[in-house]
């Protein structure tokens, strides 16, 4: 990400933050639209157990009922990022973005409780840019190269 794009994201979660007219729930929908679809967001960094045995038993086909949770409760960050009587620094503003918008691979029904999930496997790079939003919703890839990687999990 350029410093110019850093800048002007950062002039927009400014905006938001300074909009006290703007109750949360807005808040809220216009932070999230703002980081949709970014290819940094929602970032993969591990997957459960189960859902990679799910996986794994169906020779990487089927997907249905694995998502991305946040080990961050989502609500939560925001609340914290918008009624906070500071805003945050812009030094360290994506840093922790980035930090707290991370994800792992899990089945549907663990996605609640997925901060005290004890069988995270943690990708040994969780840079590698896989697993990226799509520009539609909440889907994200699990192409070819996906599936590879996760084929070196122990």
């Amino acid at each position: 990400m350029d410093e110019a794009y850093k800048t002007a994201f950062y002039a927009t979660y400014k905006f938001i933050f300074n909009r006290k007219e703007f109750d949360f729930p807005k808040q809220f929908r216009l932070f999230s639209a703002l980081i949709a679809n970014e290819p940094w967001a929602w970032r993969v960094i591990g997957i459960t157990k189960s859902a990679l045995d799910q996986l794994r038993v169906s020779h990487y086909a089927n997907w249905n009922g694995i998502q991305r949770a946040h080990l961050t409760n989502r609500m939560q960050k925001a609340r914290n990022t918008f009624f906070s009587k500071v805003i945050v620094p812009k030094e360290s503003f994506f840093e922790k973005l980035c930090t707290d918008d991370e994800t792992v691979l899990a089945l549907k029904t663990e996605n609640r409780g997925i901060a005290n999930n004890r069988t995270i496997i943690r990708f040994v790079n969780p840079r590698l840019g896989l697993f990226q939003s799509q520009a539609r919703g909440f889907t994200f890839n699990h192409s070819e190269q996906e599936c590879a990687y996760l084929k070196t999990l122990p």
